[in-house]
């Protein structure tokens, strides 16, 4: 028992034959590989008691990856490149196996595997949830009855420590970066947008007589439109950007079309400024913070310029320096010193002193 070969009107074709508790499963498959990967699984499936027949309309894995990225394409899912790289790592794993073979078990093993490629706790978990959509939506489509990634915890990620630029290293990140990405840099710094929003934007989102950036719901993070107000800085650059296409940031190298990626030159940019451990997004983080510890707005504007739903998220944003601990620390001192406080406990304390001897 094991595979075979079948000869039809449309070539060759392989199956697996073997018994499952004194039944025999007998099945036509696909390829000879299909076939050989089928009967490991099955036989796996059947130790467990957890065999899975595929029915004939079962819908392979490579075939429900690309109806996904189909479906991410039409429907403008913002996340689609990200969902690429996470497809291509997953179909290393689960390319020749139907849908309905996708276990819980086969997924477990899937993570393991890539721990072991030394994949961060964060890739992986970006895969699961990519896998986790995909078979949502095989679900949703009828394709299969349950979703076992339901039932698979994703890792513990390690917290990334947010960093915040002082005054001096934002000066000099603008300072060696490209050209074209010194205003993108300028304005992130200033408004506190995220990236995909600034490389979004088109001349129609700029209001140069009431100093307004419309953000499109397309283009938010919460599918929901906002304004933020832009300042002189801001707007005295943006007027000085050629308007050679519909974008306002518009790519160096392809004459009317928009920037889509700056990775490698930000990443360039911050290895000739002697920053590290920051990504573009700690731009935001800085923005924030610099609003809150050096201009002292209070956390609700600010919440409303970022965009976000709930105040504990603006929270995260926001972290004081140290010098603004220490300025807080020394102005309470400065509360006990206006009132003698502190001198009249010792005063207190050396006539106690005193009359004890």
């Amino acid at each position: 028992m094991g595979i075979y070969k079948v000869k039809g009107k449309k070539g060759e074709s392989w199956g697996i034959d073997f018994y499952d508790n004194g039944r025999r499963i007998k099945k036509i498959i696909g390829s000879k590989q299909d076939a050989e990967h089928a009967l490991t699984l099955f036989k796996a499936d059947s130790l467990r008691g957890e065999l899975r027949m595929i029915k004939k309309n079962d819908m392979s894995f490579k075939e429900l990856t690309e109806k996904y990225l189909d479906y991410g394409k039409t429907n403008g899912k913002r996340s689609l490149r990200r969902d690429r790289s996470s497809v291509k790592a997953l179909m290393s794993h689960f390319k020749y196996l139907k849908i309905s073979q996708v276990t819980s078990l086969l997924i477990e093993d899937y993570k393991r595997k890539r721990l072991e490629e030394k994949r961060k706790p964060g890739t992986v978990n970006r895969e699961l949830s990519c896998l986790k959509h995909m078979l949502n939506l095989a679900k949703k489509w009828k394709l299969i009855h349950e979703n076992l990634a339901d039932d698979v915890k994703l890792l513990k990620e390690e917290k990334r420590p947010i960093r915040i630029l002082s005054e001096v290293e934002a000066e000099l990140l603008i300072d060696v970066a490209a050209e074209y990405l010194k205003p993108i840099i300028l304005v992130a710094l200033n408004t506190a947008m995220r990236q995909g929003e600034i490389l979004s934007l088109k001349w129609d989102d700029i209001d140069f007589v009431r100093y307004n950036i419309h953000i499109r719901e397309e283009n938010s993070k919460s599918g929901k439109a906002r304004n933020v107000p832009m300042n002189s800085l801001v707007a005295e650059t943006l007027k000085k950007l050629k308007r050679n296409c519909e974008f306002v940031f518009e790519n160096p190298r392809r004459c009317g079309k928009r920037i889509k990626d700056i990775y490698w030159s930000f990443k360039k940019a911050l290895r000739e400024s002697g920053i590290e451990k920051f990504r573009f997004h700690d731009l935001r983080h800085t923005a924030a913070s610099w609003m809150v510890v050096k201009c002292g707005i209070d956390l609700v504007t600010v919440k409303e310029i970022l965009g976000h739903s709930d105040i504990k998220i603006t929270m995260i944003y926001c972290h004081a320096s140290q010098d603004s601990k220490r300025r807080a620390v020394e102005g309470l001192e400065k509360i006990f010193s206006a009132k003698n406080i502190v001198r009249k406990q010792e005063e207190k304390f050396e006539e106690k002193s005193y009359s004890s001897l």
